[in-house]
């Protein structure tokens, strides 16, 4: 008896059912898939083809909102004034290995450009000194001012010459002393020694036109009505004495005045200052240096050496 094979069933209800549903679900999938993925638009067409690339309209800025504007800044009144001067060719007199400058000039090694620095940066300088504007009344008067340039610290120092004869000759050592930026420039010339001394001359105008007088300093005011100052009311009993260098006398004076008494420099160089303690530093003064003692104000003395040179030094530097 041959075995009997059983067909499957192609008459049933539910197949049209299943075929339909599974060809809906591919087509549904397709389009899904299409539309996630879509390619981002980068100037090539879907068929690979190039396409234009697309023009972006710029934003319109708002016209109701007014672009900011810096306020200029405040008028900071009329630039000073700045004196004419001409400062002569600078002498290379000393420079030295150590802390003294222990060579002659004609033994030194002047580093090349560093004289002519020198006198441009000093003859800016000069004229913005305060006591420029007095000393170009007389442009036959000049100036005598030494610069000490030393390379390991990155310090230019001036001292007073023998020969000045321009007024306030003093004034003009602190004035070049607190321009330690108008020399920075100097620190990028290669040197042979650290340290060299130059001394130039300069003389002041002339001015063209009048010279202004000093414009005296305005008081300050408030807004409204204006209000007296009120004097400052003093104590019944001095908290403090006075000031041993009140009332200190000008270089002019010292000149001037009689020695009280004569001694020798016992440091090895005695410090000297324009006024005492706080005085910016005019110059040093080497051991053995005969001096003359014309004023004192407390531990510090008022010393004259070689007839035109005066300042203020501690009494331990003359043995005092």
């Amino acid at each position: 008896m041959p075995p009997k094979v059983v067909r499957p069933r192609t008459d049933s209800a539910m197949l049209p059912l299943t075929l339909g549903g599974t060809i809906a679900s591919l087509v549904a999938g397709w389009f899904l898939g299409a539309w996630v993925f879509k390619p981002a638009h980068t100037g090539i067409s879907p068929d690979g083809e190039g396409s234009a690339p697309v023009a972006i309209e710029p934003a319109t800025p708002d016209a109701s909102v007014a672009p900011t504007v810096a306020a200029p800044p405040p008028d900071a009144g009329p630039p000073a004034i700045v004196v004419p001067v001409t400062v002569g060719g600078g002498l290379l007199n000393a420079c030295g290995d150590g802390e003294e400058m222990d060579l002659p000039g004609p033994r030194c090694d002047p580093p090349p450009g560093l004289e002519s620095l020198l006198r441009t940066q000093l003859q800016s300088v000069l004229g913005t000194c305060p006591a420029a504007l007095g000393a170009a009344r007389d442009p036959s008067k000049a100036l005598s001012l030494g610069l000490r340039v030393d390379f390991a610290r990155h310090r230019v120092v001036s001292l007073l010459g023998r020969s000045s004869s321009v007024p306030d000759k003093v004034s003009y050592v602190p004035c070049v002393n607190n321009a330690r930026a108008a020399f920075e420039a100097v620190w990028r010339i290669q040197s042979p020694h650290p340290r060299y001394q130059y001394f130039f001359t300069a003389h002041f105008g002339p001015m063209r036109g009048p010279i202004p007088a000093p414009v005296p300093p305005v008081a300050p005011f408030a807004r409204g009505t204006p209000v007296a100052p009120v004097a400052p009311v003093a104590p019944a009993t001095p908290a403090t004495p006075a000031t041993p260098d009140a009332d200190l006398p000008t270089a002019a004076q010292l000149l001037r005045m009689p020695a009280m008494s004569q001694t020798v420099v016992a440091w090895r160089a005695a410090i000297v200052r324009e006024a005492p303690r706080t005085g910016a530093i005019i110059d040093r003064v080497p051991q053995n240096t005969h001096i003359e003692i014309v004023d004192r104000r407390g531990s510090w003395y008022a010393i004259r050496w070689e007839r035109t040179h005066v300042g203020w030094t501690y009494r331990d530097a003359i043995g005092q």
